[in-house]
């Protein structure tokens, strides 16, 4: 399913084998999201269009500004003004509710199994799902993964860091226990894309593409599954592949 307004047709020049035509190319759509926290200006990210509520907690949270979803006392998107407001409860409020922030957690120590089976299955429902980036070649798709429940939700977004931003932005509004799910991605996994699933607790990390060696070696000391160049029948497996059921 592609939304509405993640791309648009435009007029080219098409040169092919010697010879040029007029042809029409569908061009992803680059916008602007202003995310405000208590009325301050967080950040203004470029973006795709759509899910910008997903998108802009999904930043707060990755950056530490908020910990907790009952922190959050309301939000709100603007799409045509292209903004999201997240309004937090005041720290007295917190307090008088015995709701302290929590601290991200850094190290895993997760017993749950996931079969080979599935994460080659989930990976081949990614790129089956990727509908934009078929159209366009301009996009990155992440999807959220769980034991016996399949991919259970997935953005795509000219931002490989938004993409993840939106799914972890999903598992935080909506408290999923991130225990026995997987970050399926389309794209490199980069420390920095490594320290977001971290920070959510989930300890596999799935890709169609490669890891960096900063990303293994990190991976390797916090007990964090990676997994890249899933595709068709293969994977390979680049830490703690005790994780991973092959038979």
């Amino acid at each position: 399913m592609v939304l509405p307004g993640m791309y648009q047709q435009h007029n080219i020049i098409l040169y092919r084998d010697g010879t040029t035509q007029a042809a029409q190319a569908s061009i992803v759509v680059e916008r602007t999201l202003k995310v405000y926290l208590d009325e301050n200006l967080a950040a203004a990210l470029t973006c795709s269009p759509g899910n910008w509520t997903e998108l802009g907690i999904g930043y707060l949270f990755n950056q530490g500004l908020i910990q907790d979803p009952g922190h959050i006392k309301s939000t709100r998107c603007d799409e045509d003004d292209g903004s999201v407001w997240i309004e937090t409860f005041t720290r007295e409020t917190l307090q008088a509710n015995n709701k302290p922030a929590s601290d991200p957690q850094t190290l895993l120590n997760n017993e749950n199994r996931f079969h080979v089976h599935d994460l080659l299955e989930w990976i081949a429902e990614l790129d089956q799902r990727s509908a934009t980036f078929r159209l366009t070649g301009g996009v990155h798709s992440a999807a959220l993964a769980g034991n016996g429940q399949g991919i259970m939700v997935r953005y795509e977004d000219i931002g490989r860091h938004n993409a993840v931003d939106r799914v972890l932005g999903h598992m935080f509004l909506n408290k999923v226990k991130p225990d026995d799910k997987c970050l399926v991605l389309s794209g490199r996994i980069a420390s920095e894309i490594f320290a977001k699933a971290v920070r959510a607790g989930l300890p596999l990390i799935l890709s169609r593409s490669a890891p960096t060696m900063y990303t293994v070696q990190l991976a390797e000391q916090l007990g964090i599954t990676v997994v890249g160049f899933a595709r068709g029948s293969q994977l390979s497996v680049y830490s703690h592949a005790e994780r991973i059921l092959f038979q």
